[in-house]
C-alpha cells in the first residue's frame, strides 16, 4: 500500500527564503508534512530530530558546502529508507554525479516546474529501493 503526501515528511534545506517560501507552499498544498532549515547545520541537527522520509539540499548553502551536508546525512541515514535529493541551480552531467558521489540519491535542478514538482517530490517518496 503506498503511503499518501500527509504521512510523508519532508525536510527543506535552502537558504534562498523566496524559494523555501515557494517549496513550502507547493508541497504544503500537495498534502505533506513539510520542515525547512535555512543552514546545512540546521539542516543535520532537524533531520536527526525529525527523521524525514526525503531531504531537499540545496548545494549552495552558507556555511557548509550542500554536498558535504549531504554526505553527512548520507551517513546519518545510511541504514534506513530516507531519500537525499540535490536541489540546486547547478546544473549538468558532472553536478549530478558529483552530488551522487556525497550521498544523494537523485537530482532536482532549479527553477522547478511549479505545476510538476509535487508529483515528481511523491514519486521519489514511494519509489522502492
Amino acid at each position: 500500500m503506498e503511503k499518501s503526501e500527509s504521512s510523508l515528511r519532508i525536510l527543506l534545506i535552502e537558504d534562498n527564503a523566496d524559494t523555501a517560501r515557494m517549496v513550502i507552499r507547493l508541497l504544503t498544498k500537495r498534502g505533506f508534512d513539510v520542515h525547512h532549515a535555512a543552514t546545512g547545520l540546521a539542516g543535520l541537527q532537524m533531520a536527526r530530530h525529525l527523521h524525514p522520509n526525503l531531504i531537499l539540499v540545496d548545494l549552495g548553502l552558507p556555511d557548509l558546502p550542500g554536498n558535504i551536508v549531504a554526505f553527512q546525512l548520507r551517513h546519518l541515514f545510511e541504514k534506513c529508507t530516507t531519500k537525499i535529493v540535490a536541489f540546486t541551480a547547478e546544473v549538468g552531467v558532472r553536478a549530478e554525479r558529483i552530488a551522487k558521489k556525497f550521498g544523494c540519491d537523485y537530482f532536482i535542478s532549479k527553477p522547478i516546474n511549479t505545476q510538476t514538482f509535487g508529483d515528481e517530490v511523491y514519486k521519489i517518496c514511494v519509489e522502492k529501493e
